[in-house]
């Protein structure tokens, strides 16, 4: 019977980077989150649209329960499937309009991949030839073949980090996953595609590499597959190798010795060593930027270990335990409700108040419009060519330099006056 992998390819980051990550975990509760579930639930969305050729559209106000349902279809989560398991109202998604404008992007964009080729969607393949573990599974949001090509899609909802499909472990498993299935029968492949959607950013990454390449990082896999697993089952000692990525969803991360003592190197120096600082010109001298630079790249590690750390303890509060020097205290009330909204339009309706003081409308977004429209792709393009829709540019931010987004430039003020003078002429 097949098995969720131990040494899974979501987590390869981790177990690559730091064997002894997977030995660190065990036990911990694998606790989701609302981000986490309506992830699975978009997913849900995603694969159902690609398997039956439908639109998400379709499926607008229906329920998913995450944790319930191995499938979707609007009855599914009936009075049946809760009498197995009670409902407490956690875990349900409605599939509103960000979420079917969302999902629409990556599944418009996976079937025009898949255009004159074969797509799969929610594929699981076997990578326990790759990574060591008797009967382990992957699954892989979207597979496309094409005459000479592989690819492997990547459905990411979440708006947090953009991920680059560059050198990706996760998607570079699965593509080995796939190839071991597929190359006898579609094969052979000359190049292997990965594909990284996160529609809710407006991000698509994309990379391509031999199948060379693609082999040759498998037998990297397999040698570091084969260290964690040692030290999983105690026939190896435990190597601990702090990095954000590797370190950003440990279960571990709040426990973990390795890295609070990362944490306590780069911290440290700061708060002993202020005897060091030197005043120059009647101004604290500034650090250079090769130090700043340096305590950059540290700074989003050590902002994950603190809110690990803060989680860690709260679970452990909730759950009993004693904490020296902390407690679990109410927190500030919620916002007002009404506790029946039909009886307070009622009351309001007789104390004489106008729908204008009662409600307030708002105009759906462009992305909302345009969905509604697309059927009739002639009334779309009239309100695009009446010029009533903008888009601001994102902010500037500080990036590393790995970063596939170029440089950003300020303004030239010298232009800006330029063309506020003009403007006064």
């Amino acid at each position: 019977m097949s098995q969720h992998a131990l040494l899974s390819p979501s987590s390869a980051e981790r177990w690559m980077t730091c064997a002894g990550a997977p030995a660190m975990e065990r036990g911990l509760p694998d606790e989701s989150s609302k981000y986490s579930d309506e992830g699975t639930a978009a997913h849900l969305l995603g694969s159902t649209c690609l398997q039956r050729d439908t639109d998400p559209q379709a499926y607008k106000g229906h329920q998913i329960h995450v944790g319930l349902s191995e499938g979707f279809d609007g009855a599914v989560w009936g009075a049946d499937m809760e009498a197995h398991r009670p409902f407490d109202g956690r875990g349900l998604y409605i599939v509103d309009d960000e979420m079917i404008e969302a999902v629409g992007r990556y599944v418009d964009k996976v079937r025009e991949y898949a255009a004159g080729g074969i797509m799969t969607a929610e594929q699981r393949v076997s990578i326990a030839h790759i990574i060591g573990e008797a009967e382990a599974e992957g699954t892989s949001d979207a597979v496309v073949i094409l005459p000479g090509e592989l690819q492997v899609h990547d459905l990411k909802y979440g708006m947090g980090v953009k991920v680059s499909a560059i050198r990706n472990r996760q998607l570079m498993i699965y593509a080995l996953g796939v190839l071991a299935e597929q190359d006898f029968v579609y094969g052979p492949f000359e190049r292997v595609r990965l594909v990284v959607h996160q529609p809710r950013l407006d991000w698509l990454s994309e990379w391509d590499c031999t199948l060379e390449e693609l082999v040759n990082f498998g037998y990297g896999v397999s040698i570091a597959a084969g260290h964690a697993l040692e030290i999983y089952h105690g026939n190896a000692v435990a190597q601990l190798v702090p990095s954000e990525d590797g370190c950003r969803w440990c279960k571990a991360k709040a426990t973990c010795p390795a890295l609070a003592q990362f944490v306590l190197d780069q911290t440290s120096g700061d708060f002993t060593e202020v005897k060091s600082f030197q005043i120059a010109q009647g101004r604290l001298r500034q650090e250079e930027p090769e130090q700043l630079s340096l305590k950059m790249k540290s700074v989003g590690l050590v902002e994950d270990w603190c809110k690990a750390v803060r989680a860690e303890i709260e679970r452990q509060l909730f759950a009993g335990t004693a904490i020296p020097g902390f407690k679990i205290v109410q927190g500030k009330k919620g916002n007002r409700q009404w506790t029946n909204k039909d009886a307070a339009e009622g009351l309001l309706k007789k104390m004489r108040l106008k729908l204008e003081e009662m409600y307030k409308m708002t105009l759906e977004s462009p992305p909302a419009i345009e969905k509604l429209l697309k059927p009739q792709p002639r009334r779309w393009a009239r309100v695009l060519k009446a010029g009533l829709i903008e888009q601001r540019e994102g902010q500037p931010s500080v990036a590393p330099e790995s970063d596939p987004r170029p440089v950003w430039r300020p303004p030239d003020p010298v232009n800006d006056f330029s063309a506020v003078e003009e403007s006064l002429i």
